[in-house]
């Protein structure tokens, strides 16, 4: 079951936002969790924001939807105490539900919850064209 991560619509106008961060569940360890962000229009400039911990290095890996207009998955890895920002055109990520998918991967011997790896999304409500 994936893992449900609400969005913020940042904007310009010299403010700051503060992000809603989901976390990982499983306590099983190497297990790789799926994260799901939606994005209200069809298409506009969204990024997805990966924090990872200080426990282990994760896996992560931007799922591309079925028919996906050329785009293809792409994997990263998140070191310990690092951040990991991916910026997309929703309209080439987004499934048939018009959901974003995120897997992330820890190690044989942590979870996604222990490394306190965390995802979040932003969308700045600019369609692109």
């Amino acid at each position: 079951m994936a893992i449900t991560v609400t969005t913020t619509h940042v904007y310009p106008g010299n403010k700051a936002f503060s992000t809603t961060q989901a976390e990982g569940v499983s306590e099983t360890n190497g297990t790789a969790e799926i994260f799901e962000l939606a994005f209200p229009a069809s298409d506009e400039t969204c990024y997805i924001i990966i924090k990872n911990g200080n426990v282990a290095a994760v896996q992560a890996k931007l799922l591309a939807a079925a028919a996906n207009n050329g785009y293809y998955e792409s994997n990263y890895t998140v070191a310990k105490n690092a951040i990991c920002v991916i910026g997309i055109e929703s309209a080439f990520v987004k499934d048939t539900n018009g959901k974003v998918s995120v897997k992330l991967t820890p190690n044989a011997s942590s979870t996604v919850k222990s490394c306190g790896a965390t995802v979040s999304g932003v969308y700045s409500g600019v369609t692109t064209h």
